[in-house]
């Protein structure tokens, strides 16, 4: 599995619809890009990694509907299906 690439994200989480969000305003102040693009035979995405820390793996299987995330930091549900990183 691709994981073995990014031994620091130790969250996961999956998604079985597309009814949800993850809040990221560090994203949008300062900016982001890809860091690498992933197409695989388990899914399709990308590897992200922002100025404050937060690394982001999120990878979609389009055929099963899934949306699966890995991250370095735990997220928290802020609001039904809206979610924040716990940086605490």
């Amino acid at each position: 599995m691709m994981l073995e690439k990014y031994p620091e994200l130790k969250y996961e989480y999956h998604f079985d619809n597309q009814n949800h969000f993850i809040e990221t305003p560090f994203a949008e102040k300062d900016g982001w890009m890809p860091k690498e693009m992933i197409d695989t035979e388990e899914g399709q995405g990308g590897y992200m990694e922002y100025p404050n820390g937060v690394k982001l793996l999120a990878i979609t299987d389009i055929q099963k509907g899934l949306v699966s995330y890995y991250t370095n930091y735990p997220l928290k549900e802020i609001s039904p299906n809206r979610f924040a990183f716990d940086f605490s």
